[in-house]
């Protein structure tokens, strides 16, 4: 069977320069020439040799004075700085996609339709073993996030496009949200589209086609920072397969769950006052609420579903402050109000782990 992917990745940092330290240069000598047994100018008779002994062995004394201060002063140890998160300009995670060169033409084939669940536990299982082979904790499953996983590729294989907006202009935080998902995602998307007659026929190649996606992933550099964030919790995989065009479409949607959330709403009024409330979780502190503001998406057309990374467009324009106490409740009041616009309001709650500072809460409410 014919199929070829490009994936996409990111551009590598610039490797630190390897430049060896230049040695200041010595001032030439001013000292004019004279020849043995010849007085120093200035009068008197004091022999040459005699001022040069007495230069060499004050460099001498001067040099082991040096050593020994260098032997005995102990050195300076640099006092490490923390990771603050900058408050009004969080830092927001990007996640990539793989894209496939498309067939010119597809026709219906004759094949054996993939088992969905099986697939979704092989490749689960996948990343599981790719995670424990770097040392990270296996990833649990999330029951909500797979039904925006779903939803996404089902639109991706019904329609021929990879992207991780869709049809309607909505972002995987936003589709995330609107199936009850309560704290953060994080996606990774791939498609698969066989020539005619060269789709899988067993139960077998399907896992086989499985393995080679989860390792094509792998081998995609924003794939596979998404795959082995030690951050992650949980996950969700989506796998729609249209017999109709050939094509397999699959979302895998990483989840970070760090604190218990009571729901906030999903729509909400211009100038609504939102009361937050919740739990942190185990070995979770120092909380930080942003909100954030995106206008409402327009729907795209196929031609504008292209692959390209993921960020959200939406930018903060509130910190509001948390109330945390002593056993981990924390609580804030907040008005959805961003110059009276109309919108998508986003509720980013960041929190320090052993992982670092990484977001626990990605909810968006639709404010009309």
């Amino acid at each position: 069977m014919s199929r070829s992917r490009r994936p996409s990745s990111r551009p590598s940092p610039p490797k630190p320069s390897k430049s060896r330290p230049s040695s200041r240069p010595r001032p030439a000598s001013r000292v004019p020439s004279r020849r043995p047994g010849s007085p120093a100018r200035g009068g008197g008779s004091f022999p040459w040799q005699w001022v040069v002994l007495g230069v060499v062995v004050v460099g001498l004394l001067a040099a082991g004075i040096f050593a020994a201060t260098r032997l005995i002063a102990p050195r300076e140890t640099p006092t490490p700085i923390p990771y603050t998160p900058n408050p009004t300009n969080p830092p927001i995670a990007t996640t990539p996609t793989i894209t496939p060169t498309v067939p010119a033409e597809s026709t219906t084939v004759s094949s054996q339709p993939p088992n969905i669940s099986t697939l979704q536990r092989l490749m689960h299982t996948l990343i599981n073993e790719d995670r424990q082979a770097h040392g990270l904790q296996p990833v649990e499953w999330d029951e909500t996030a797979a039904i925006a996983a779903l939803q996404h590729a089902q639109e991706m294989a019904d329609f021929g496009y990879i992207s991780h907006w869709n049809l309607d202009g909505y972002g995987p935080d936003y589709r995330y949200t609107s199936t009850g998902g309560a704290h953060v995602v994080f996606e990774n998307v791939y498609t698969y589209e066989h020539s005619p007659g060269g789709g899988p026929t067993t139960a077998e190649e399907w896992e086989a086609l499985i393995q080679e996606a989860q390792q094509t992933l792998m081998d995609s550099p924003g794939h596979r920072d998404n795959i082995l964030a030690p951050e992650h919790t949980h996950v969700a995989i989506g796998i729609d397969y249209s017999e109709s065009t050939g094509r397999l479409a699959i979302a895998q949607e990483f989840v970070n769950q760090y604190m218990t959330l009571t729901p906030l709403p999903r729509s909400a009024s211009v100038g609504q006052t939102v009361q937050l409330s919740g739990w942190l979780g185990p070995r979770v502190a120092n909380p930080l609420l942003n909100l954030a503001y995106e206008p409402f998406p327009a729907p795209r057309n196929l031609a504008d579903l292209r692959p390209e990374p993921y960020r959200s467009p939406a930018e903060v324009f509130d910190v509001p402050n948390l109330t945390v106490s002593d056993d981990g409740r924390l609580s804030a009041a907040f008005v959805l109000d961003n110059n009276a616009q109309p919108g998508l309001y986003h509720v980013w709650l960041w929190v320090e782990t052993e992982h670092g500072f990484v977001q626990a809460v990605g909810w968006v409410i639709r404010v009309s």
